[in-house]
């Protein structure tokens, strides 16, 4: 803890709006196996407001986050509120390769889902809901031993005939990996953790959002069809991540890289059929 730098940010918070009720908790209490849910159930109760609003250490926002997603959690029907989010690398080539995987594959794929009614995401990016729907859905304990806090948190909050709505913004995540193997464990902890919580043919369907690597596989045994194939696919995978680049305002990778990022991507994707064990900072998880 003594190390820990969110202490100096809290700190200065608090020095800089004295008349503002920002509480420092430091409590080692485990709540289950996850830590993120221990540190949640552990502040509970020092919050002293009707609106919760939940968000992973590696995202950042901009100025107006809080209104945006204030008005929409205010939305008739709405019981919670979760954000899409581009990436930015933030420590080197191997952080960049991890930041173009969310903006080239998941963010285009889960913007797909939501529009065509067949995803109904609730990620750690941001989840804002009020005080007495948390009660509702039977509080942060219930979710102790979920590793898919997120996804389970929305699911509990459309079992109670609620909505989780995705406003039109984005909100960034902040990569670290420093090398190939930390962007492989952290993908991987991904991907099979999304397996886990969505119907197996929905999952398996998702090949869709690969298809320049199968392309170039086909040129093995059908060069000709393979060849124009994967031209089809490329001119396809540029626009998509051309104007992803556009919505974002920033661009992780020179566009020609996407063909070694979409070959990285359907690795992890076969990979994540066998993987029965992922690495969560530092632990792993069967």
């Amino acid at each position: 803890w003594p190390d820990d730098p969110a202490i100096g940010v809290v700190e200065a918070l608090q020095a800089g709006h004295p008349a503002a009720d920002i509480a420092l908790v430091l409590d080692p209490a485990r709540h289950g196996a996850s830590g993120k849910i221990s540190n949640l159930v552990n502040m509970d109760g020092r919050a002293a407001h009707d609106v919760l609003i939940l968000s992973d250490s590696d995202i950042a926002v901009a100025p107006d986050y809080l209104a945006r997603v204030l008005a929409a959690l205010d939305t008739p029907g709405v019981g919670a509120v979760t954000c899409f989010y581009r990436g930015r690398g933030d420590t080197g080539i191997w952080s960049w390769i991890a930041a173009a995987g969310l903006d080239w594959q998941f963010l285009p794929g889960a913007v797909f889902g939501v529009e065509l009614g067949i995803a109904h995401p609730c990620m750690g990016s941001t989840i804002a809901l009020r005080r007495e729907t948390l009660e509702a859905i039977g509080g942060f304990a219930r979710f102790a031993d979920v590793l898919a806090d997120d996804h389970a948190i929305g699911a509990a909050v459309e079992a109670l005939g609620l909505r989780v709505a995705v406003p039109p913004m984005l909100v960034t995540h902040g990569s670290t990996e420093r090398s190939f193997g930390e962007v492989w464990r952290h993908e991987l902890r991904w991907a099979r953790t999304v397996r886990g919580v969505v119907p197996p043919v929905t999952y398996t369907a998702s090949i869709v959002g690969y298809p320049l690597p199968i392309a170039l596989a086909a040129i093995a045994f059908v060069p000709i069809p393979g060849l124009i194939a994967t031209g089809i696919a490329l001119a396809a995978r540029l626009a998509v991540a051309f104007v992803v680049g556009r919505v974002a305002g920033a661009r992780p990778l020179p566009l020609m890289l996407l063909p070694l990022r979409d070959v990285l991507g359907f690795a992890i994707f076969i990979a994540s059929f066998f993987a029965r064990s992922v690495d969560w900072r530092g632990a792993t998880f069967k």
